[in-house]
């Protein structure tokens, strides 16, 4: 007696393709092999350095010609999924080897043309008049190679490099328009959808880096819709949520150029909820584990730029763990390793803000270590040594860590600190507010080590004096005509000086301020309340 093939297995799937791949064959192929041909794929591909295809898209094309070759009647003796794996292979096999000779073909016919020469071999081809805006897009496609739809990415780049950026932008523009009409008319649809998805969004990106923002907004707007829907419609495929995701962070990043802090925050996090979405199908993949991470930390930014300090430091923790796990099983990771120093001086920021000080000095540590311990000169510090080991040893004075204070101190005779005294006559109101706030800085934190080394009056004297400056620096800001306090930037830079100073910590947070006279506590708590409400309204 014979056993019945489950409707919904590969082998049923195999023995009646004509009444199921309209319906669930092709997504049930994919479930079942999909993440195994990419994983092939990604072997099959390592060997090449410039490649235009990343292993998923190798994948997806050798589904598409088994899709096509079973539709054409060609692959009719498939019995079993063994044999369906074989031939995937043996498709596979065959497009990366593909690949291979057009990288190799592609980088020595590029090889032999210098800036100049490109410019004029792309300019013979798309500058003609006689030519007419079809036949442009079709040579476009011919330069890149109708397989590749990574090619356009490329091939956007390389006419933005040399020549006149506006007419190629027209240019790329007529590429557009036509892939649209292609669409329009039915001519492969698919590969249609796809390659303008990637011409939009990639047009969007240059059109943002030459300043044209308005225009670079509506284009990743338009390209955000058709990410959209091409996940909507594959609901399966990987690449094309990761694409989403980078899409609507690249949306989010010209939002924050244009100065609309709330709808970047919403963009940036639609793309971070995609990248989530992605590693819980691969937790381990460690490309997307990285952008992640990069991308709350982006998001902390755009919420430090709107104010909202706490929402910033939870994204910054969540990225700094994110970030010590990627290092733990992949210490070379070059992104991840210039990303880490600067996660971990946000921590201590943070840390020290709140009082933390034994926590802040053992973030300081391994910060310092990771920055100058390593003799890895090509990251960029978040901040100069010198101020990085002046708040480490007062992070060492607050809990009495008298042999770290020594170890501090030999790195500071390495490191002095330069001289920040103003030289200019500039009486700006931003000038006023740094020299004010530079000497209540000095001020309080002469306090505390006084207060420390137990000479309560001297303390006493020197904090009311950093109490005085700051009452200065309210009344400059409270003098300036609204048409100052609506320049961008300024109100950041007072954040920055005072809120986000760790200096003043100990005149803030509620648990240090108690131990200052009772009578200032109240003056500290009003200062702390007006320069937030600046938030609220700057204009004030």
């Amino acid at each position: 007696m014979s056993k019945k093939s489950n409707p919904g297995s590969v082998s049923h799937w195999l023995a009646n393709p004509s009444t199921a791949l309209c319906d669930e064959g092709p997504d049930l192929l994919w479930k079942r092999f999909g993440m195994r041909l990419v994983r092939l794929a990604r072997k099959q591909l390592k060997s090449i350095q410039d490649r235009t295809y990343d292993p998923e898209d190798l994948a997806q094309s050798a589904f598409r010609e088994l899709h096509h070759g079973i539709d054409a009647g060609n692959f009719s003796a498939l019995a079993n999924r063994k044999q369906l794996w074989k031939l995937l292979v043996t498709i596979s096999l065959n497009k990366s080897r593909n690949v291979r000779r057009n990288s190799l073909r592609h980088k020595r016919r590029y090889s032999k043309l210098t800036s100049a020469a490109a410019h004029l071999h792309l300019g013979k081809i798309l500058d003609d008049p006689k030519r007419s805006p079809e036949w442009v897009a079709l040579i476009a496609n011919r330069e890149i190679e109708l397989e590749s739809l990574r090619q356009d990415q490329a091939y956007v780049g390389l006419v933005l490099r040399h020549g006149d950026a506006q007419a190629h932008f027209q240019q790329i523009e007529r590429h557009i328009a036509f892939l649209k009409k292609q669409i329009e008319q039915g001519v492969t649809v698919e590969q249609n959808r796809l390659r303008l998805t990637w011409a939009t969004r990639n047009l969007a990106v240059h059109l943002r880096s030459y300043g044209q923002l308005d225009k670079s907004t509506s284009m990743l707007l338009e390209a955000l819709e058709l990410r959209r829907q091409m996940t909507a419609l594959y609901p399966s495929v990987t690449r094309y949520k990761v694409d989403l995701a980078g899409t609507a962070i690249d949306l989010a990043a010209t939002m924050k150029d244009l100065g609309k802090i709330d709808q970047a925050i919403r963009y940036a996090q639609e793309g971070i909820e995609g990248y989530r979405s992605v590693l819980k199908e691969l937790p381990e993949e460690t490309s997307y584990r990285v952008d992640l991470a990069s991308q709350l930390h982006f998001l902390g930014h755009l919420y430090w730029d709107n104010f909202q300090d706490n929402q910033a430091n939870e994204v910054f923790q969540e990225s700094y763990q994110l970030a010590e796990k990627i290092l733990a099983s992949n210490p070379n990771n070059p992104l991840i390793q210039a990303l880490y120093p600067e996660l971990l001086w946000h921590q201590s920021q943070a840390q020290c803000l709140r009082g933390d000080w034994q926590a802040a000095r053992d973030s300081l540590r391994t910060y310092w270590n990771a920055q100058y311990g390593s003799g890895n000169s090509n990251i960029r510090p978040a901040k100069d040594p010198a101020s990085i080991l002046e708040l480490w040893a007062y992070c060492c004075l607050r809990i009495g860590d008298t042999t770290a204070i020594k170890e501090v101190e030999r790195l500071r005779s390495q490191f002095p600190k330069g001289d920040n005294k103003e030289q200019s006559d500039d009486i700006s109101p931003q000038v006023q507010i740094q020299r004010l706030v530079r000497s209540a800085e000095d001020a309080i934190l002469a306090a505390d080590k006084a207060l420390l080394d137990q000479q309560s009056q001297e303390a006493y004297r020197l904090e009311q004096e950093s109490l005085k400056h700051m009452q200065e620096v309210l009344g400059v800001i409270r003098s300036q005509p609204k048409e100052w306090k609506q320049q961008p930037g300024w109100l950041l830079e007072v954040w920055d000086l005072t809120l986000r100073n760790p200096s003043f910590t100990t005149v803030s947070v509620p648990s240090e301020l108690d131990r200052w006279p009772s009578e200032h506590r109240q003056d500290w708590e009003s200062i702390w309340r007006e320069i937030r409400s600046l938030a609220t309204d700057p204009t004030d």
